[in-house]
C-alpha cells in the first residue's frame, strides 16, 4: 500500500492515533529504567566507595561487581526470553515480547549495573517494543504492516529519550531495519509522532522531576579549525583504522560466543565478568588510572575524552584501547545483555584521539568525530544513522566537519560489507538466532 492508499484506510489512521499514544507510557517508562540503572552504577561504584572513604573503587569490588552480575545475568537468561537477544545482532532483534519484558529488563539491568562495557539502547528499545505490542488492539493485530508500524513507533519513542533527538532515533530504526520506497513512508509517520510526542512528555517529565537522560552532545569539542587537505588525506588513513578495530573486537567477540555456546552460561557468564574486571584492573595498574575508566558504555565519558584527551599520553590512551575494546569484546560475546552504539562511539573517539597526537596536521575535531564515525557504521552497518548521530554529538563543530564524518562512515561500511563477504565470514557474519531458555 503506498501512501495515496493509506490516507483512504481507516486502519492507517487508527495505527496513527496509536503511535501518538503509545509514545507517553513508552517515554515514561525508558525515563524509569534509566534512572533506576544511573542510581544502581552511582550507587555501587561510586557511593559505597566514598562510604568507604576511597576516592576509586577497590580491587575486590570490581571483581565481585561484574563476576556477581554474571550469574545473576545467567539466572535471568533462564526465564523466558533468554534475557533478549545478543548485541552482536544490533538492532535486528525484533520487537520484543511482553511475556519477556522480565527476563529482557532484569538482564540488562544487571549488565549496566554490573559495569560491562555495552549500552542502554536494548533495553529501551525492549521496552518501546513490548508495550507496544502489549498495548496494541485486535483491529491492529489483523495486520502485519499494522503490528509493525505500531512496534516501530514504541521502539522510536524509546529510542528518542537516549538519543535526546525524535529524528536520529526513527533514522537509525528505518535504516537498520531495511525499509525502503512505499513501505518507508507507511511506517515513517507513526514513528515520527510517537518519538516526538514520547520526548516532549520525557522532557516535561524531566523538567518537573530534575531528572534527565544525559545530553547525547560535547559541550567542549576538540580544537578544530578550517578543513585542509591534511584532514582528508589523514581521514583515508584514520577512518580504516578505526573500522578494523571494531571489526577485530566483533570478531573476537564471535569466536567467543561460538565456543561457549554449548557451555553452561552460570560458569562462561560470570568467568566472562571476571575477565572484564581483570582488564580494568590491569589498566589501573599499568597506568595508575581510575578503573572506572574500562568498565560501563563510555557514554557519559565521550565529552571529558572530547576536551581533555589531547592532554592524556598517548601510552595511557592505548592502554585504555587495548583494555576496554577487549572488555567491549568480552562483553559482547560473553553472554551478557545491553547495546554496542556507546561502546563504539567511545572506542572511535578514543582511537581518533591517538590518531590526532600521532598523525602531523590533523586536526584533534576532525580526528575525533572521524573516529567515530567509521566505528560505528563499522560496528552498525547504519551508514546514515551513524552519520547523524555523530554530527548530533559534533554539534556545531559536527555540521562543519560533516564532509569528513560521511566519509568516514561509508568506509566503515564498506569495510563491514568486505568483512562479512571474506572467507572469514564465519568470524564476522551475524550469529544465528539463540534458543530461548524456558524456566521449567
Amino acid at each position: 500500500m503506498d501512501m495515496t492508499g493509506a490516507v483512504r484506510s481507516r486502519e492507517f489512521w487508527r495505527v496513527l492515533l496509536l503511535s501518538a499514544v503509545v509514545g507517553i507510557p513508552v517515554s515514561i517508562a525508558a525515563l524509569a529504567f534509566v534512572y533506576l540503572f544511573t542510581s544502581g552504577i552511582d550507587l555501587i561504584w561510586y557511593d559505597l566507595p566514598a562510604w568507604l572513604g576511597l576516592d576509586e573503587p577497590p580491587w575486590w569490588l570490581v571483581i565481585v561487581v561484574p563476576t556477581l552480575g554474571g550469574l545473576l545475568v545467567a539466572g535471568t537468561r533462564r526465564l523466558s526470553g533468554d534475557g533478549g537477544h545478543s548485541p552482536l545482532r544490533g538492532f535486528s532483534g525484533g520487537p520484543t515480547r511482553p511475556q519477556y519484558l522480565p527476563s529482557v529488563l532484569l538482564a540488562m539491568l544487571v549488565t549496566l549495573c554490573s559495569g560491562l562495557v555495552l549500552g542502554h539502547e536494548a533495553p529501551l528499545m525492549a521496552i518501546g517494543t513490548g508495550l507496544a505490542v502489549l498495548m496494541m488492539t485486535a483491529a491492529a493485530k489483523q495486520d502485519m504492516n499494522a503490528r509493525q508500524a505500531f512496534a516501530i513507533a514504541g521502539a522510536a519513542a524509546a529510542l528518542s529519550v537516549l538519543f535526546g533527538n525524535p529524528i536520529v532515533a526513527v533514522v537509525l530504526l528505518l535504516e537498520a531495519m531495511g525499509l525502503g520506497g512505499p513501505q518507508r513512508s507507511l511506517f515513517l509517520f507513526p514513528a515520527l509522532l510517537s518519538s516526538g510526542i514520547g520526548y516532549l512528555v520525557f522532557t516535561g517529565i524531566g523538567w518537573f522531576t530534575g531528572f534527565n537522560q544525559p545530553v547525547l552532545a560535547v559541550p567542549d569539542p576538540p580544537q578544530s579549525g578550517p578543513l585542509t587537505f591534511v584532514d582528508v588525506g589523514w581521514t583515508l588513513v584514520l577512518a580504516p583504522a578505526a573500522a578494523a578495530v571494531l571489526l577485530l573486537i566483533r570478531a573476537a567477540a564471535f569466536q567467543l560466543q561460538n565456543r561457549t555456546r554449548r557451555s553452561k552460561p552460570w560458569i562462561v557468564i560470570p568467568i566472562a565478568g571476571l575477565a572484564v574486571a581483570l582488564l580494568a584492573l590491569c589498566y589501573s595498574w599499568v597506568t595508575g588510572a581510575d578503573p572506572r575508566n574500562v568498565l560501563f558504555s563510555g557514554q557519559s565519558a565521550i565529552p571529558g575524552l572530547a576536551g581533555q584527551g589531547m592532554d592524556i599520553g598517548v601510552s595511557v590512551l592505548v592502554a585504555l584501547l587495548l583494555c576496554k575494546g577487549l572488555a567491549f569484546a568480552v562483553s559482547l560475546g560473553g553472554g551478557f545483555r545491553g547495546g554496542p552504539i556507546f561502546p563504539s562511539l567511545f572506542l572511535g573517539g578514543l582511537i581518533g584521539m591517538i590518531g590526532a597526537q600521532l598523525l602531523p596536521g590533523i586536526s584533534p575535531a576532525a580526528a575525533f568525530y572521524v573516529g567515530m564515525a567509521a566505528a560505528t557504521a563499522a560496528s552498525l552497518q547504519i551508514p546514515l544513522g551513524s552519520i547523524l548521530l555523530v554530527a548530533l554529538l559534533g554539534g556545531a563543530v559536527g555540521i562543519q566537519l560533516l564532509p569528513l564524518i560521511i566519509c568516514a562512515a561509508v568506509i566503515g561500511s564498506l569495510l563491514r560489507a568486505a568483512a562479512d563477504l571474506s572467507p572469514l565470514r564465519a568470524a564476522a557474519a551475524d550469529p544465528a538466532p539463540e534458543p530461548p531458555r524456558v524456566l521449567a
